[in-house]
């Protein structure tokens, strides 16, 4: 949204990235499906829960993945049910309604001790950053730049209290 709003002219400064939007891989704590890699969730048999790949920032981005490695259409065969959102995601795989899904990193940190996380190799995940900027016609000018500054300084290690990746 930042990129579309710069691209028309909206965005007065910018800073960042922030943090980062990471995909992982998520399964309950015994990973029944023994998920290791990206490309396992492409295996017969295996139970997936999925963000809405359509109204879902992540599940756009993680088919595309899919689709670069060319497995989307066994990974889609496998999808029990795709939800509205990454957070749905998780409530689902708690409640072993699938045995793997897929998430943003932060939505795993309050569920660290009932779900294991399986990172996507970074040569073919895509990670997207998380950027802060003013906007053009902003009424309160000296306080969005000094919203920015303070993101800029403190922004990171807010993001990462609330599990983001800060670093990739």
């Amino acid at each position: 949204f930042v990129e579309k709003a710069q691209q028309k002219g909206y965005i007065s400064e910018m800073v960042g990235p922030i943090a980062y939007h990471t995909p992982v891989i998520i399964t309950p704590k015994s990973n029944p499906a023994k998920i290791s890699k990206v490309q396992d969730l492409a295996q017969p048999g295996v139970k997936l829960v999925m963000p809405d790949k359509e109204a879902t920032a992540i599940g756009k981005t993680v088919f595309k993945t899919f689709d670069k490695l060319g497995i989307a259409g066994q990974v889609e065969h496998n999808v029990l049910s795709y939800v509205e959102t990454p957070a749905k995601v998780v409530t689902t795989i708690l409640m072993d309604q699938g045995n793997a899904g897929i998430v943003e990193y932060s939505n795993t940190y309050k569920n660290l001790d009932k779900l294991d996380v399986v990172e996507i190799d970074p040569a073919v995940n895509i990670v997207e950053q998380i950027p802060c900027a003013t906007l053009n016609f902003s009424k309160q000018k000296e306080q969005s730049k000094d919203f920015l500054e303070f993101m800029k300084t403190e922004g990171p290690a807010v993001f990462e209290k609330y599990g983001f990746k800060t670093k990739i």
